[in-house]
């Protein structure tokens, strides 16, 4: 099918590069990139370029433009205002959603594309805001966009700013406080146009959108909109001489032309909470939600008025509720709700191609689905990224492991992945020497420079809470209790911690049980015989097993660094693995080699 999508032209035409990923859903707004071919597989060992530390909260996704990644975090400074109630003061609220008493820096940075080395970052504005948000989710959510000369940042109520891409401010404009429902968050990212920044802004007070001057930041025109909360980020097309903005709302999908912001046609039929980005191919979009029901709805964009009763095809099974769909040739795939069960449909009639598939490992997701070389990219929230082939059948090529939680989108460019957690953002490469364990610590803040003690206020409570475990006054349990209460942002990493403390004392004793085996007794010993027979069991193994050798071994150097002997150390590992696990005795050795067995590693 003819994919030569008229959108696609009107971005493309922009002084961005098309090989960039310059806006949250990339450079045709629909996932897909034509020219990336990021790496297959990859860990906090394997094809990773680097990794830095963010700092802060921020749920943000990254944007790439030439040889610069750009991104956003909210940085609590731990100042309190007098004047508010304290949160543990607060009438309690849906999801235990606290107003925050504190001011957050908002904060804008630029790194290098290849080296993760930090060019520049900014604090445009300090300020306490006037809402909470729900624990997934953090008052830097908009991800930025950019012209190829400029990038604008968008934080909600909290302002929206730009930037040329050197980090010289060139305008910043407030905006009025929205009022989210629940006091859930905002999120919906900023859309580039002609010079015009498009913002959508759907919530329980005055829902609106909006085209600002991106040389100013002045309003060119202001529309309301009859919608509760929404968080789907619009998209700006071209038919028959008109250019259109096209959004997803409760209450109908809606056109504006983009001059004036005239409403040019509207539909109905998604469910409430709309979140996923619309897809344009031809004269149809596809727009989705997944909250309190399914729903997807061809819709054709030629029309006037109503056209509700001119929709294509429809389905009301298997659509997301965060997560946005992604287009790959005349396939769109998208998951169910916030979770791992993938479906892919044809677009010209919406016919299934793969059914409702749990993806294995995944887990619950929030990030949207990328696409490039002939790959899905699926990434989970508790690091897990599910490689499938593009195609008619499920067919799973990889699955890697990152130790973050994320709940940010991938944007691919070139033969790199960038993937944002909530510490850390990353970046993913074919031959990529960096390790896991040295990243760039995130930059201090203002407030930390500035002041005379700096204090980190999740550390300081840490801390104190350390010292009260210690001695006695409140157990481990109600410590974490009380660190969630003041920081409920911080479950997942928390959970995360303690799930990497249990995995390394598991590890350490599994270790432990691996240094007591004896010596295999088919090992010839030391000297000119240890490496031949490394060699010819390695050949012996099947990839996944020798990849597993590798891994005990490095957590060996890791936990053991100081091992009296290495190379029986190294052989008690690989039997180990060769015998999948099994007593020595049974192992394909035996268990009557010279060595004894030892206690210590």
């Amino acid at each position: 099918m003819k994919l030569i999508l008229s959108f696609l032209a009107l971005i493309l035409a922009a002084t961005a590069n098309a090989a960039d990923w310059h806006s949250w859903r990339g450079p045709g707004n629909t996932g897909f990139s034509p020219d990336a071919k990021p790496p297959l597989e990859w860990s906090e060992e394997n094809n990773l370029g680097w990794k830095v530390e963010l700092g802060g909260h921020g749920t943000s996704s990254p944007i790439v433009v030439g040889d610069k990644v750009f991104i956003t975090t909210a940085i609590n400074t731990g100042k309190v205002d007098p004047k508010l109630p304290k949160p543990e003061d607060q009438p309690q609220r849906v999801f235990g959603i606290k107003f925050p008493n504190t001011s957050f820096e908002l904060v804008v940075m630029c790194f290098d594309r290849n080296t993760g080395k930090l060019l520049w970052r900014d604090v445009p504005k300090t300020y306490v805001p006037h809402e909470g948000h729900h624990k997934d989710a953090s008052f830097a959510s908009a991800s930025p966009v950019s012209d190829g000369e400029r990038v604008f940042f968008w934080f909600g109520s909290g302002g929206i700013f730009a930037y040329d891409l050197n980090g010289k401010k060139l305008w910043s404009r407030d905006l009025p406080p929205a009022k989210v429902g629940a006091s859930l968050g905002e999120g919906c990212s900023p859309v580039f146009h002609n010079n015009r920044l498009i913002l959508v802004r759907d919530h329980a007070g005055k829902s609106s959108i909006e085209a600002l001057n991106a040389d100013t930041g002045k309003t060119l025109w202001h529309q309301p909109r009859d919608e509760p909360n929404a968080w789907a980020t619009p998209i700006i097309v071209e038919r028959d001489g008109v250019t259109q903005i096209i959004t997803c709302g409760t209450n109908a999908v809606r056109s504006y032309n983009w001059e004036q912001g005239d409403l040019i046609w509207k539909a109905t039929g998604l469910t409430n909470n709309c979140t996923p980005c619309p897809i344009v191919v031809d004269d149809t979009v596809y727009v989705m939600s997944g909250y309190e029901g399914h729903s997807l709805l061809a819709i054709p964009i030629t029309g006037k008025g109503d056209v509700t009763d001119q929709i294509k095809w429809k389905t009301t099974r298997g659509t997301p509720y965060v997560p946005s769909p992604i287009l790959y040739d005349d396939q769109l795939y998208f998951t169910q709700s916030n979770q791992g069960i993938l479906t892919s449909l044809k677009i010209a009639d919406g016919s299934e191609v793969i059914e409702r598939t749990r993806v294995p490992n995944l887990g619950d997701v929030y990030a949207s689905p990328v696409g490039a070389n002939g790959r899905i990219y699926l990434l989970g929230r508790k690091g897990t990224t599910v490689v499938i082939e593009h195609g008619s059948e499920f067919k799973v090529l990889a699955t890697n492991q990152l130790n973050d939680n994320f709940h940010a989108s991938p944007a691919l460019a070139g033969n790199q992945i960038f993937v944002r957690g909530m510490r850390f953002l990353y970046c993913l490469v074919e031959g990529g020497k960096a390790s896991g364990r040295n990243f760039a610590a995130a930059p201090k803040s203002k407030s930390q420079t500035s002041a005379k003690k700096p204090a980190d206020p999740k550390k300081a409570l840490g801390a104190k809470l350390k010292a009260m475990v210690g001695s006695g006054k409140i157990t481990g349990k109600e410590s974490i209790e009380l660190y969630l209460t003041a920081f409920p942002g911080e479950e997942d990493n928390v959970k995360a911690w303690l799930a990497g403390l249990e995995r390394e004392k598991s590890d350490r004793e599994l270790l432990v049980e691996i240094a007591k085996r004896p010596i295999p007794g088919d090992y010839p010993g030391g000297g000119d015989g240890h490496q031949p027979f490394v060699d010819k069991q390695m050949k012996l193994l099947p990839n996944e097993r020798k990849g597993d050798v590798g891994r005990l071994w490095k957590l060996q150097e890791k936990h053991f660094p100081d091992m009296k002997n290495k190379g029986d150390s190294f052989i008690r590992i690989l039997d180990y693995v060769r015998s999948q696990g099994k007593n020595p005795d049974s192992a394909p050795g035996g268990g009557k080699g010279k060595g004894k067995a030892k206690s210590r590693p």
